[in-house]
């Protein structure tokens, strides 16, 4: 287990709870890359990370998450969620 780890993936989803999606961006490196969907090209930056997540935020109304499990090993944590808006 490494409880920094996944202490810092919890802090990481729970600016999408508050809707700071700027400060979420910031988790990642500058080269580092996002998936909406495995089947898409991944978003790579920062910055258009951050325009992707605001896109959505604009969506969503209400965001939550339902943490089902999580896991580590070393540097690598594991999330099962259930996302929720509307």
């Amino acid at each position: 287990m490494s409880e920094r780890e996944e202490g810092i993936v919890r802090e990481f989803l729970e600016f999408f709870v508050t809707g700071d999606v700027a400060r979420a961006a910031k988790y990642f490196a500058e080269d580092g890359s996002y998936r909406t969907y495995a089947w898409q090209d991944p978003t790579v930056g920062v910055a258009a990370i951050r325009a992707v997540w605001e896109r959505q935020a604009a969506a969503w109304n209400d965001f939550h998450y339902d943490l089902v499990n999580i896991a580590s090993a070393g540097p690598v944590v594991f999330t099962e969620r259930i996302d929720r808006g509307q």
